[in-house]
């Protein structure tokens, strides 16, 4: 009996442990996600926050020791091993990717996104040779169907959020928001013109130019 009974407490710390661990791998790889798209206060301290719930995680798991029908033998090495298990993939993947490869991802974001505005900005110009004048569109949806036939262009930038566009006859601007899809000037206005360094600053492109476009080390 003593025997059974030992072999399903070892069964439990193993199903236990293991389970936490998978947990683990999981949250820590993704706490390196929500901050290479970091907008909220959560997602740039999701490491943090992640540390937070290890260190709760590892006073439950060692305060199970303390429950009668558990073996409590080596007890302090179980958790030892459990705060390993934890740490390493939030320390592998904080420090190993790093914020030079978030830095890296959303650059490349940027890239694309002034390729694709070109690339819209072309169409447009091809507009007015054919037809005498820019097209009138208020929305990305809009002016698709307006270059219909001349140039298929995207409908969202690299962040998957749709351009803010305004095009008259007279000319036209087109808007990424940047990384976190928020206006940088909500309550509308004309934006000062130069380069910008957060990857959360607007890209704007008025008739052909850009008006502010990233240059130089970008931060969150």
């Amino acid at each position: 009996m003593s025997r059974k009974r030992s072999a399903l407490t070892r069964a439990s710390w193993i199903l236990c442990g293991g389970a936490l661990a998978f947990l683990s791998w999981l949250f820590g790889l993704a706490t390196c996600l929500a901050e290479s798209d970091s907008c909220t206060w959560l997602q740039r301290h999701a490491s943090l926050l992640y540390l937070a719930i290890t260190a709760l995680t590892l006073v439950a798991f060692y305060a199970l020791h303390k429950l009668p029908f558990l073996n409590r033998d080596r007890a302090a090495w179980r958790t030892q091993t459990l705060l390993a298990l934890l740490v390493f993939p939030w320390f592998l993947g904080h420090f190993w990717s790093g914020p030079s490869l978030f830095g890296a991802i959303n650059r490349g974001r940027q890239k694309w996104t002034m390729a694709a505005m070109r690339d819209i900005s072309e169409g447009i110009e091809l507009y007015r040779s054919q037809q005498g004048g820019y097209p009138t569109a208020n929305n990305a949806e809009e002016l698709r169907r307006e270059l219909s036939g001349l140039q298929a262009i995207p409908l969202r930038d690299a962040w998957g959020e749709p351009w803010q566009v305004s095009a008259t006859g007279s000319g036209y601007t087109i808007v990424s928001y940047g990384k976190c899809g928020e206006a940088d000037l909500p309550g509308g206005g004309a934006y000062a013109p130069g380069c910008t360094a957060s990857f959360d600053a607007d890209i704007v492109l008025v008739n052909g130019h850009f008006v502010c476009w990233p240059e130089g080390v970008q931060s969150d």
